[in-house]
């Protein structure tokens, strides 16, 4: 496969193929993913889920996608 040829798999397909490995391998895959994604190099995942517990965080989610709501309108009235 060249650098401009890609194959795209889904998460689906990716777990069957993960699910054929042996045990060993499987454990050596997710401790080199653990090594290729950690918090260093992906700085947004220290702050992934902080939110989750938060009481007003389904009030952000709504006030936000209401928001969403009031630009789409008023990006089609101008149209």
């Amino acid at each position: 496969m060249t650098n401009t040829q890609s194959k795209k798999y889904s998460i689906d397909q990716i777990r069957e193929i993960i699910a054929t490995l042996t045990p060993e391998d499987q454990v050596k895959l997710w401790q080199w993913l653990g090594e290729e994604i950690n918090p260093s190099q992906q700085p947004w995942l220290k702050t992934a889920g902080i939110f989750k517990d938060d009481p007003h965080f389904e009030d952000v989610k709504r006030y936000i996608n209401e928001y969403r709501q009031e630009i789409e309108e008023s990006e089609e009235s101008e149209s």
